[in-house]
């Protein structure tokens, strides 16, 4: 019934059951030739705090993938500077890690990387980029309240970024602005009012 669009909640409510209990089953009694994807408390959480107007399907997962980032790498001219920057200026909790020109910072439920833009470039095994310039990716982080990204953002910009985009009431109700980190990257902090993300 959820691959038709209806939500879980209704689903749950017409057959007496809770989420939780749908979800096992659909794990237990699922398609044998197919793993279904391990949807976690949290993923669920979520998805029965979600605004109304959102619609929730149950998807096969094929292979061997797990719906994770384990790391995002980042591409920086100057290593140093950017490892400052994301440590000190930002206060994410460094690795300490020998060997490598990289840095690394453990976050929760991934790490963050810092690698020369070069070598991340011949390790792709693409020509070096020549320019810099919207990528086309935006990370995002997500605070607590409206104060906290007018906070995360005042001490970017402490740090060293550019504000970008000054935080804003946006058109799906929450509340963001941007900035760019000294290598160029941009970020999203943000305050969303129907689901915890923090």
């Amino acid at each position: 019934m959820t691959e038709r669009g209806h939500r879980v909640s209704d689903v749950c409510r017409r057959l007496g059951v809770t989420s939780g209990s749908l979800y096992k089953w659909i794990k237990h009694y699922g398609d044998t030739d197919h793993q279904h994807q391990q949807i976690s408390d949290q993923q669920a959480e979520l998805r029965r705090g979600a605004p109304p107007s959102r619609r929730v399907s149950l998807h096969v997962r094929k292979g061997i993938m797990k719906p994770k980032i384990s790391i995002v790498t980042l591409g920086v001219e100057d290593l140093d500077r950017a490892t400052r920057f994301y440590g000190e200026g930002l206060g994410l909790p460094k690795y300490d890690f020998e060997g490598g020109n990289i840095s690394f910072f453990s976050l929760e439920g991934t790490w963050l990387a810092l690698y020369p833009r070069e070598e991340l470039a011949k390790d792709i095994g693409l020509p070096v980029p020549t320019q810099a310039g919207f990528s086309g990716i935006t990370l995002a982080h997500n605070v607590a309240s409206k104060s906290e990204v007018d906070a995360v953002l005042s001490q970017a910009v402490s740090a060293g970024a550019q504000l970008i985009k000054p935080a804003v009431e946006v058109f799906w109700g929450g509340y963001s602005g941007y900035f760019q980190d000294p290598e160029g990257h941009y970020w999203e902090v943000a305050y969303n009012p129907y689901q915890d993300l923090t």
